[in-house]
């Protein structure tokens, strides 16, 4: 008891004089073989010190006390000596396997586990320290027969697992390490499966982890492998995203699970339906992972902080499949179908919420799963909260940026898909309703479009934009800024309309250059390029196709003139937008460009603009 504490001096000389102590009692105490299990601390600490020299002088006195050992006890450890093998993997290039004496030794002497245990939830750093490190002598040198005390170790080992202190939760690891390898693979499977189940906490995580990764009877464990990935399915393990270092323990055992899958040549094709236990029944284990993987990468999707644990569960995911887009088409519907509490009135801290968010954002849309994720999303926003409606309707917007990548069916099919969505999920919110809440509603409804302009291939979208164009136009002239410059985005890629649809939207657009916000402004500037009339669609809806043209023209020249106007302000960014409009307009517009540019003064600063765009335009 009282040497004890000098084994965390800080000088080398007197943990190694408290080795040695613990060498002679070994081998000169009287009655020493009752008092082993108080003694060995002394040794077995040093073996493990962090100076070589105290390590090397305490490992040769230990082995002295082994032979002597072996000489008391000679006829029963010479038939051991006959019959045992080096078991299989050991870590022969990290540790040298004590003598069959040493180890006899610390058999017969595992009355001090308890003692060890104890001090391992010591609230003193360094006495957990040495505890842990002690443990892990005691494992290296009981082997298999520290089985029976598994049970009893677990719980202990696994608080050690989340300690603080990152040198106790590496120690407590090398434990777990070497358990998995000497210990009997049965020994330990089913209990820390079943404790899991009741305390999913990291540190039970992290222990059955490194058990599982270390074992080496892989005939074993690969029967258990789904038993394993049905664990991770728990809400309160997958769903657990506030805890980062939790998030990145579970990425690593769905990579172990995978690895260990993959060498049974069953989890890459995922085809055959396997039944699994409980809420994984009837999953192939690709699926179990996937799912687990896919849920973790959503949360982290978009959050910065999370970027590293994000870019490892893709790489996680591309470990069952390296084509991402073939593994959501085989999978994603099913993970959709799993996320529950839909129905219910979701904020946007809402674990659903959060959760279908971050899938909407990292996969997008695809025709496989399309009808799937569209009545989850329908489901979603008809309940949520006007807070959550916001934040799902960011996520859309994100994920239409990515349509065209991942859609390349026929334009009629896409078409058809847009329309469908639009009209069941977007255009019922852009409806105009009082309120703060519906305003901010409102206004990511727009961002939709605003993506779809961007993500969606210009002829697909110009055959979808006019049935909404009434909508819109009312949009333009929006209290809030943000509704306001959405929408111009929306109509950046305007291709020619019939002479009503322009009709609809070249005043309102008009008006926002005199908008209070500078973005509006350049925008506004930049559709009024892009108006255009189409001269097929007036023929077929009006017999008098020069009355249209001349309709057009009317209200165009109204526009030149307010464009020119405009050329006086200050803002460099919005004359070049205006400039780079009149460059579009004056291809169909020539005559009436240069009449205008002609009446205007000799004396306006704008005045060689205009003329240099009709003069190099002309000239081209």
């Amino acid at each position: 008891m009282a040497l004890s504490p000098l084994l965390m001096d800080d000088v080398p000389y007197v943990r190694r004089a408290c080795g040695r102590v613990g060498c002679v009692m070994l081998q000169k105490l009287r009655d020493r073989y009752s008092f082993f299990h108080r003694i060995l601390p002394l040794v077995l600490n040093c073996l493990c010190d962090e100076t070589a020299e105290v390590r090397e002088d305490i490992q040769a006195g230990w082995k002295k006390v082994g032979e002597l050992y072996y000489q008391e006890n000679e006829t029963e450890l010479s038939k051991v000596a006959l019959i045992e093998k080096l078991p299989v993997g050991y870590p022969v290039e990290r540790y040298e396997r004590p003598t069959i004496a040493c180890r006899a030794i610390v058999q017969r002497s595992l009355r001090v586990v308890n003692l060890v245990l104890h001090e391992m939830e010591e609230w003193k750093e360094n006495i957990r320290l040495h505890a842990t490190k002690l443990l892990r002598q005691i494992v290296l040198h009981a082997e298999s027969d520290f089985s029976t005390l598994f049970v009893e170790v677990n719980p202990v080992l696994a608080k050690a697992c989340m300690d603080v202190e990152k040198g106790i939760v590496l120690e407590a690891l090398n434990v777990c390490e070497l358990m998995g390898i000497l210990l009997d693979y049965d020994t330990w499977s089913q209990h820390v499966l079943s404790t899991f189940r009741k305390y999913p906490t990291i540190g039970q995580l992290r222990c059955m982890r490194t058990l599982f990764a270390s074992c080496v009877q892989d005939e074993s464990k690969s029967k258990d492998v789904r038993k394993f990935a049905a664990l991770l399915l728990d809400p309160d393990v997958c769903h657990n995203h506030q805890d980062t270092t939790y998030q990145r323990e579970v990425l690593e055992f769905c990579s172990i699970l995978a690895t260990v899958g993959q060498k049974r040549d069953k989890l890459i094709s995922g085809l055959e339906e396997i039944a699994v236990t409980e809420a994984c029944e009837h999953q192939t284990l690709e699926r179990t992972l996937y799912t687990v993987a896919l849920k973790v990468v959503a949360f982290c999707q978009g959050l910065e902080a999370k970027t590293s644990v994000h870019e490892f569960g893709v790489d996680v995911l591309r470990q069952l499949d390296s084509d991402l887009d073939r593994l959501h088409q085989h999978h994603l519907a099913s993970v959709l179908g799993s996320i529950g509490h839909l129905n219910s009135e979701n904020s946007d801290a809402s674990t659903s919420i959060l959760l279908l968010c971050g899938i909407v954002s990292m996969c997008g849309f695809q025709e496989t799963y399309f009808t799937a994720l569209k009545e989850t999303l329908q489901k979603a926003i008809k309940h949520a909260a006007p807070e959550g409606k916001v934040k799902l309707f960011s996520a859309i917007s994100v994920g239409m940026l990515s349509w065209n990548v991942h859609n390349q069916q026929s334009k009629d099919e896409q078409i058809i898909m847009l329309t469908t969505f639009t009209d069941d999920l977007i255009s019922p919110h852009l409806v105009w309703t009082a309120g703060r809440s519906a305003e901010s509603v409102r206004t990511m409804a727009a961002a939709c479009f605003a993506s779809m302009a961007q993500g969606v291939d210009a002829e697909v979208y110009a055959s979808l934009l006019p049935k909404y164009l009434n909508v819109l136009a009312g949009l333009i002239d929006d209290n809030c800024i943000s509704t306001r410059a959405y929408t111009l985005k929306a109509l950046v890629r305007l291709q020619a309309l019939n002479f009503e649809s322009l009709k609809l939207i070249a005043f309102p657009i008009m008006s926002r250059l005199d908008d209070p916000s500078g973005e509006v402004r350049e925008l506004a500037a930049v559709c009024l390029g892009r108006l255009k009339l189409d001269a097929a669609s007036s023929e077929a809806l009006l017999s008098d196709q020069q009355s249209v043209l001349e309709r057009w023209q009317d209200i165009l020249r109204q526009i030149l003139s307010v464009m020119f106007l405009h050329l006086e302000n200050p803002e460099t960014k919005l004359r070049s937008a205006i400039f780079e409009s009149l460059k579009c307009l004056y291809t169909d517009n020539r005559d009436m460009i240069i009449r205008l540019a002609s009446e205007v003064p000799s004396g306006c600063s704008y005045k060689k603009d205009l003329e240099a765009i009709t003069s190099s335009t002309s000239s081209m």
